[in-house]
C-alpha cells in the first residue's frame, strides 16, 4: 500500500471516529433517562410495606366459671316463685280453675362444687290449688296442699348465666311427690337473683295413683 493510501485512510479514520464515540454517548444517554426512572420507581415500591389487614374480630364464646374470686363462694338465698299450669295431665284435668302455683325456696351453699358445676342442698316450700266448678257426687271441690321438699339444686356457670336443674321430693297426704325443674338465672343483678323457670309435679291424688302438671313461672331472690 502506498504512503498516499495509507495518508487517506488515516484521514478517514480519524474523521469517523469522533462521529462514532458521539453515536456511541448519546445511546448511552437516552438508555440513562429510561432507566433511571424505572430504577427509583422501583426502589420506591420496595420501600413502601403493604398495610397489615385487620384480623377479623373473633365473637367470645368463651365459657368462664366465674369473674372474680368471691364469686368462687356458694351462697345462701332466699327465693320465692309464683307460676301458672300450662299443662295438665289426666287426672288433672276434671280441674278447670286453676290458681297460681306459689311457694318460697331456701338455698343453701352445702354441697359440692366441681369446675363448672356445682350442687347444693335446696328447701322448698311449694303450694297448689286446682278446683273444679263443676264436681260429680264423690268428686272433691277443689285438691290441693302446702307440701314442704327437699332436694338438689345443680348446674353450671356459663359465662354470666346460671343453667340449672332442681329435683326434689316431698310428702303429700296421698303419699311422695316429686317436682322437677330447669332454671335459668338471668345475669346482671347483683346479689338479687332472677330466675325463669319451668316445673314438672308429680303429684299422688289418690291410693297408687299419681297425676302430674306442668307450670312456668319466675322466682326472685336474695343472696347472702
Amino acid at each position: 500500500m502506498s504512503s498516499f493510501s495509507v495518508f487517506i485512510l488515516t484521514i478517514k479514520f480519524s474523521t469517523f471516529t469522533p462521529y462514532f464515540f458521539k453515536q456511541q454517548w448519546n445511546s448511552f444517554m437516552i438508555m440513562t433517562k429510561i432507566m433511571l426512572p424505572i430504577l427509583f420507581t422501583a426502589g420506591l415500591i420496595a420501600q413502601t410495606q403493604p398495610e397489615p389487614v385487620p384480623e377479623p374480630e373473633k365473637p367470645d364464646i368463651s365459657i368462664n366459671f366465674v369473674k372474680a374470686d368471691d364469686e368462687l363462694l356458694l351462697n345462701w338465698s332466699v327465693n320465692t316463685y309464683v307460676g301458672y299450669p300450662i299443662y295438665k295431665a289426666e287426672n288433672f284435668r276434671r280441674f278447670d280453675d286453676d290458681h297460681l302455683v306459689w311457694g318460697f325456696s331456701l338455698g343453701t351453699p352445702i354441697g359440692i362444687k366441681t369446675g363448672l358445676a356445682y350442687s347444693t342442698l335446696d328447701l322448698e316450700l311449694i303450694n297448689f290449688i286446682f278446683g273444679n266448678s263443676d264436681p260429680l257426687d264423690g268428686e272433691d271441690a277443689e285438691f290441693g296442699e302446702t307440701v314442704f321438699h327437699i332436694g338438689l339444686n345443680s348446674g353450671m356457670f356459663i359465662n354470666d348465666l346460671s343453667l340449672s336443674l332442681t329435683a326434689a321430693a316431698g310428702k303429700y297426704s296421698d303419699g311422695t311427690g316429686y317436682i322437677g325443674a330447669i332454671n335459668i338465672d338471668l345475669p346482671y343483678w347483683g346479689d338479687y337473683e332472677v330466675r325463669s323457670t319451668i316445673r314438672f309435679s308429680a303429684v299422688p291424688t289418690g291410693t297408687d295413683i299419681t297425676s302430674a302438671w306442668v307450670d312456668l313461672g319466675v322466682s326472685l331472690g336474695y343472696e347472702f
